[in-house]
């Protein structure tokens, strides 16, 4: 019998990196980062913007506690028991609830092509937010390999790392399509397109929705749709997510960058705008992280 996911809170802190390989073929599913963390303050948020030149599949479990998850707009509380599911770069992020004390998690990260296709077609039927029944195995999988790594003083064998995460990728697929009918639906390639477009020139402050669907090959109205259905926002609304999100990240990773140059590097035209769009987001003052 495995043990429960509670059995495991105190054991795994901190992160665990796992090597890249740099020759060779790519794999089609490799660790980045597994680990857990436990946030007692208030102010934490990680946005899940790019930290790696390709695109990675994040999944993250509330053990104990209450965080957010917040995407284009829309807000997701995180209790005990959830989790969340998202593909970066993405104007995404996370943090602590305001009305809890804490926000306990353990997580694992993999980049690779079938990462991301498994990743987005669970998304596309369930959505980000996940949830688990006290037995599921999927937790317990994930913090006992977790604890085997702590425990192991071998070389770290990436290959073997990649089957396990593709293992737990195919078991979260198994559990949550067999729940339900699957509705089959993959992202268009115009709406991928036009994502791909969208994160080579949210800088440049004249971005217009009609050069998105220029870029898509489609009409407005159409690309407007396809937005709706995928990321439940407008494509105006993507984009300021987008900027902001580049936005708080390098308030909080490039010190050395004025406010105003972050402003200019992330398509804002305004100071006052930006700060407006930051504070409604972020619920906070960009100054107060700076």
């Amino acid at each position: 019998m495995e043990r429960p996911p509670e059995e495991f809170i105190k054991e795994t802190n901190g992160d665990i990196i796992a090597p890249r390989i740099r020759t060779g073929l790519p794999l089609p599913c490799q660790p980045l980062w597994y680990g857990s963390n436990r946030v007692t303050d208030h102010t934490y948020r990680n946005t899940l913007t790019a930290r790696d030149p390709l695109p990675f599949v994040i999944f993250q479990y509330t053990l104990d506690g209450h965080g957010e998850f917040r995407t284009c707009g829309k807000q997701h509380d995180l209790p005990a028991g959830s989790a969340f599911l998202t593909i970066t770069p993405s104007p995404t992020y996370y943090l602590q609830h305001p009305n809890y004390d804490f926000y306990h998690f353990v997580y694992l990260t993999i980049v690779g092509e079938a990462a991301i296709s498994i990743a987005q077609q669970i998304i596309m039927q369930h959505g980000n937010i996940l949830t688990f029944s006290p037995d599921s195995k999927i937790v317990s999988m994930l913090c006992q390999h977790i604890n085997e790594l702590r425990a192991n003083d071998k070389p770290f064998d990436i290959y073997k790392e990649s089957i396990f995460a593709y293992n737990f990728l195919m078991s979260l697929c198994q559990e949550h399509f067999s729940k339900g009918p699957q509705r089959n639906e993959r992202m268009p390639d115009s709406l991928a397109r036009a994502i791909e477009y969208i994160e080579r020139n949210f800088s440049n402050p004249l971005l217009r929705v009609s050069d998105l669907a220029k870029a898509a090959k489609i009409s407005k109205g159409h690309l407007t749709k396809l937005f709706s259905k995928f990321y439940f926002t407008s494509p105006s609304k993507y984009i300021l997510s987008r900027r902001l999100n580049a936005a708080a990240e390098m308030i909080t990773n490039c010190k050395s960058l004025y406010l105003k140059e972050i402003i200019e590097k992330c398509g804002f035209s305004s100071e006052a705008y930006f700060c407006y769009a930051y504070r409604k987001m972020y619920h906070n003052s960009p100054g107060t992280i700076k």
